[in-house]
């Protein structure tokens, strides 16, 4: 089972931060947004989770960030 939690690390590796989201299973975050100051996380349902204790499992979250991400590359 997951934490619940995403994870934020300084560019040494260290955890800077950690953000309990309302779902058990925080996927990939990811940076959106004016300039990439939002974050953007995924969630999932597992197969086995049968029970409704957390109503937001497979929910897409949306917050603000104070370290905006880098702007991301696309493929030619």
């Amino acid at each position: 089972m997951s934490a619940g939690v995403i994870n934020c690390f300084g560019p040494d590796g260290a955890l800077r931060a950690r953000m309990a989201l309302p779902a058990r299973a925080p996927t990939m975050p990811c940076f959106g947004g004016n300039k990439g100051g939002d974050v953007c996380v995924t969630s999932l349902v597992r197969p086995q989770w049968t029970d409704t204790a957390s109503g937001l499992d497979g929910a897409v979250f949306r917050f603000a960030s104070d370290a905006p991400g880098m702007p991301s590359k696309r493929w030619g």
